[in-house]
C-alpha cells in the first residue's frame, strides 16, 4: 500500500481478524445466563437509571431534592453507587445479577427505611433523611423485594 493512501484514510482500520470479538460474544451467549430483558433486568435497569439521575441532580441542590426529600453528599453518593450497580446488573449482568441486585437492594433499603422510621439518629443525620425519604425508601424496598423474590425472570 502506498504511503499517500494511508494518509487519505484518517480513521483507524479495523483488523480483519475479529476472533476476540466473536469469542467475547460467544462467551456471553453461552455463559448460562440470558441477556434478554425480563422483569428482573428491566426493574434493575430502571431503578439504576433513576437512582443515578437522582444522585446527579442531588449534587446541585441545597439539601432538599424537589423541595421534599432531604439529601446531602453521602446520600447522593449512595444514590450514585447503588444506581451504577443497578444499571450494571440490568444492562450487562443479565437475569441472575439483576435478581441478586433487586434482592440485596430491597433488603438494604428496607433496613434504611426501618431505621429512618424508628428515628435512629445516626442514620437520620448521616444521610439527611426525613419522613418523605423514609416512606419513599419503604416503597422502593417493597417493590425491589417483590420483584427480586418473585417468580419473574
Amino acid at each position: 500500500m502506498h504511503a499517500h493512501a494511508q494518509e487519505a484514510w484518517p480513521f483507524p482500520r479495523i483488523p480483519a481478524n475479529t476472533y476476540k470479538l466473536r469469542s467475547l460474544c460467544a462467551s456471553i451467549h453461552h455463559r448460562g445466563d440470558t441477556l434478554e430483558k425480563g422483569t428482573q433486568t428491566i426493574f434493575a435497569t430502571t431503578l439504576g437509571a433513576v437512582l443515578l439521575l437522582v444522585g446527579v441532580i442531588g449534587l446541585f441542590t441545597d439539601g432538599m431534592l424537589l423541595g421534599l426529600f432531604g439529601v446531602n453528599g453521602l446520600h447522593n453518593a449512595v444514590h450514585l453507587l447503588s444506581g451504577a450497580i443497578g444499571l450494571w446488573a440490568g444492562v450487562w449482568g443479565g437475569t441472575s445479577a439483576s435478581r441478586m441486585f433487586n434482592r440485596i437492594f430491597g433488603v438494604i433499603y428496607g433496613l434504611v427505611a426501618v431505621l429512618g422510621l424508628l428515628g435512629v439518629g445516626v442514620v437520620m443525620s448521616l444521610l439527611n433523611l426525613n419522613a418523605a425519604d423514609n416512606w419513599l425508601h419503604v416503597l422502593i424496598a417493597a417493590a425491589s423485594l417483590v420483584v427480586g423474590f418473585g417468580k419473574w425472570d
